[in-house]
């Protein structure tokens, strides 16, 4: 399998993952931000599960439409490393392609604070017998709709953030591929007994054969081309309006669902109900929609609210969270 070249050209912007001073002339508290993973967890996807045989050529497709390609060496002992020959391969998926998906698992689209604009996510897990299995080379494929000449990167898990939240880091085994036409006629085995022309994965797919590692995986892009070289930027403040919510129990994401990107606003400011741009510098496109989402876990209570609207210049958006269920918030996400 080959797989469509895919590259990044950096942006100039930066968003912080993880809370930090957002002025050296402003005060700040330092929030324990070691228990958000945990008041959160309930929103996260349910893994799909599959089995396959090690040492045997496999397709498998996850239910939002990845396709991950095993071949006969894709599966290591996670102790020794020895490729494995043999045995079954029990699986652990997670897809993400939209944005509440990737912030209901705690997955936004940054890479050392910088904007991605992403074509999915996924969280793989394999083990063999309740032991860990590690990844050799495989092939994955994230799907797109219909035929896009857009370049991709992937992007594998980074450092996690001291919130528990992803940070990307770009994959360095990706290697320039084609466009397949219709004189593809392989055809490859797929995980339910079926078969697939090798030309519908590369029109339906951005396709990469050099994926060296599970845990999660990402499709990426800068938006730089997106958004334009000479597009204006400025800054963005959330105002929660109350002081009860703040960086220990709240997190404040900044979606772009045209885009596909997802930010987090990590930066609070000490006697403020505000969630900010990091360091105060201008980050935010204008002209861009957005729609804003706020998490808080306050006296063992959800609270949840969502806005949209367009980025204007020196934007403050005020949004007052309200309590919800665990199960409301995941329809809402589910919905974004």
């Amino acid at each position: 399998m080959k797989y469509i070249l895919l590259s990044v050209t950096l942006l100039g912007f930066v968003f912080s993952i993880s809370i930090i001073s957002c002025n050296k002339n402003t005060a700040e508290t330092s929030y324990d931000v070691s228990h958000l993973n945990e008041y959160f967890a309930g929103l996260k996807s349910t893994p799909q599960k599959f089995t396959v045989q090690a040492g045997r050529d496999t397709v498998v497709y996850g239910a939002s439409g990845t396709v991950f390609h095993f071949y006969t060496n894709s599966f290591k002992d996670g102790v020794t490393g020895a490729i494995l020959a043999s045995g079954t391969i029990s699986l652990e998926l997670i897809e993400m392609y939209k944005p509440g998906e990737m912030i209901a698992n705690r997955s936004p689209t940054t890479e050392d604070n910088m904007p991605l604009q992403s074509s999915g996510e996924v969280s793989i897990a394999a083990s063999c017998n309740g032991k860990t299995v590690v990844a050799n080379v495989y092939g994955i494929a994230f799907k797109k709709v219909g035929p896009d000449a857009q370049q991709m990167q992937l992007y594998y898990q980074g450092a996690i953030n001291k919130d528990s939240s992803i940070n990307w880091k770009k994959s360095d085994t990706s290697k320039p591929g084609r466009t397949a036409t219709a004189s593809d006629s392989l055809t490859i085995r797929t995980y339910n007994g079926g078969s697939v022309k090798l030309y519908d994965f590369y029109y339906l797919h951005y396709l990469f054969d050099s994926c060296t590692s599970f845990g999660t995986v990402n499709c990426d892009r800068s938006p730089a081309d997106l958004w334009g070289v000479d597009v204006k930027l400025t800054t963005v403040h959330v105002n929660l309006g109350d002081l009860a919510f703040n960086g220990s129990n709240t997190q404040v994401y900044f979606a772009y669902p045209s885009d596909n990107i997802v930010v987090g606003l990590y930066c609070y400011q000490n006697g403020k109900t505000t969630f900010g741009s990091p360091e105060l510098k201008p980050m935010f496109p204008i002209g861009r929609p957005y729609k804003v989402v706020v998490l808080s876990f306050k006296n063992n209570r959800y609270y949840y609210m969502e806005q949209s609207g367009t980025i204007t210049e020196n934007m403050e958006i005020g949004i007052m969270p309200v309590e919800e269920t665990l199960g409301n918030i995941r329809t809402r996400m589910a919905a974004m």
